[in-house]
């Protein structure tokens, strides 16, 4: 105490040694809270007094989260088919746009669904030229029939039965043919699920068997289940994708917080030296049983990718609900001695008195007066150096 009472007066010594312009005429300190100055005195000039201002008080809550994704936000993307991998551009973290081309797979299923296609079609190809072989003799054997029971040389019987072994070759092959049509139609509505196309001349090397896999949106890859030259079954998973442009922030509310805060209270989340700032746009009814605390939602703007899922923050909620008026003042307004915080009133007359405030919070450049300051009182926000200077050189004179 007697360090501080020195200092302030070795302080004061050389203010006054350095400011031979300010040198006072005439002071008087009454009570030791009012200080008299003479009209004469050059401090005059630097004394301002303004009346104070009343703002809204927004209280702040301080509370911890976690960051965390919708969870339409992850797509798993699945395989169509079964096959071999030989293509893949796949990288944990790496960002990926929507429509990119990540992957080729080699279908093992369209070289099967081709090769029995094919197998089908040259064996019913081949019944289908033995039949029109076998046709035309029958229809040779058929026509000299014909004649010869015409002309009374052969018999009915011999004629039906070669005319009737003629109409089943031809029905076979009819028969066959549409089978070759039906076979087509079935193919190609099977490659058609992997959207490739029959070739017209049947060759395997005209067949795209190749599937070619896109993102479904954009967003980093968070999973790979995948490595090049593995065959992979169909339905299994090759990746997964999040997207982190929409976050959201779940915080905890102790239950003596929980109803100062309301929907749509501005929350500032805090990363590092990051501030990102949101709305509380969901309050959950019931408290967290496991963690005992209540659970608010923030949905956070992440485009800049900023935020990880995950990631554990702090978070100030600034609420809206019952705030209230108080008596504001600036930084400058505000004198402070051993953290006792006070101001001088401009009474007039060059008087000044000294008056105790009790702080509220200090934030937005200034001080929220709790005590009982009146909005008519005038306040010195410039030259109170001076005064408080004055009155602690008349304290450590007194003593």
């Amino acid at each position: 105490m007697k360090l501080y009472k020195f200092l302030s007066l070795f302080f004061i010594l050389i203010l006054s040694c350095s400011r031979n312009e300010v040198k006072q005429e005439e002071k008087n300190v009454i009570d030791s809270n009012i200080i008299q100055i003479s009209q004469n005195s050059p401090i005059l000039k630097e004394i301002k007094s303004e009346y104070p201002k009343e703002k809204y008080f927004q209280e702040e809550i301080k509370v911890t989260g976690i960051i965390k994704n919708y969870e339409n936000s992850v797509s798993n993307i699945i395989s169509p088919v079964s096959g071999k991998i030989i293509y893949e551009n796949i990288q944990i973290g790496k960002y990926v746009k929507k429509g990119e081309l990540i992957a080729k797979i080699q279908n093992n299923e369209v070289a099967k669904i081709f090769a029995e296609y094919i197998h089908q079609y040259h064996n019913n190809e081949v019944l289908i030229n033995q039949a029109k072989i076998k046709l035309k003799l029958a229809e040779e054997n058929y026509k000299r029939e014909k004649r010869l029971y015409e002309e009374g040389i052969s018999s009915k019987k011999d004629f039906l039965q070669a005319e009737n072994e003629y109409l089943l070759l031809k029905e076979e092959i009819r028969g066959l043919n549409e089978h070759n049509t039906h076979l087509k139609n079935e193919t190609e509505a099977l490659l058609k699920t992997y959207n490739i196309t029959l070739p017209k001349d049947n060759r395997f090397e005209n067949v795209n068997s190749i599937i070619e896999i896109r993102a479904n949106k954009s967003g980093v890859f968070t999973k790979k289940n995948i490595i090049l030259d593995s065959n992979i079954s169909a339905n299994d998973s090759i990746c997964e994708i999040t997207d982190n442009s929409v976050l959201y922030a779940q915080l905890n509310i102790i239950s003596d917080d929980i109803t100062k805060i309301s929907l749509n209270d501005p929350v500032e989340i805090l990363v590092n030296s990051n501030k990102v700032l949101s709305k509380i746009d969901y309050i959950e009814p019931s408290i967290n049983k496991e963690e005992q605390v209540f659970i608010a939602r923030a949905k956070i703007n992440n485009k800049e990718n900023i935020l990880k899922s995950n990631l554990f923050v702090n978070a100030i909620i600034k609420t809206q609900k019952n705030n209230k008026k108080y008596i504001f003042l600036d930084n400058n307004c505000i004198s402070n001695i051993e953290n006792n915080y006070f101001v001088f009133i401009d009474k007039g007359n060059n008087s000044f008195e000294k008056k105790e405030v009790k702080i509220k919070e200090n934030k937005n450049n200034g001080f929220y007066i709790q005590n009982s300051l009146e909005k008519n009182q005038k306040v010195v926000c410039k030259g109170n150096f001076y005064l408080k200077s004055q009155l602690l050189k008349s304290n450590l004179e007194e003593e």
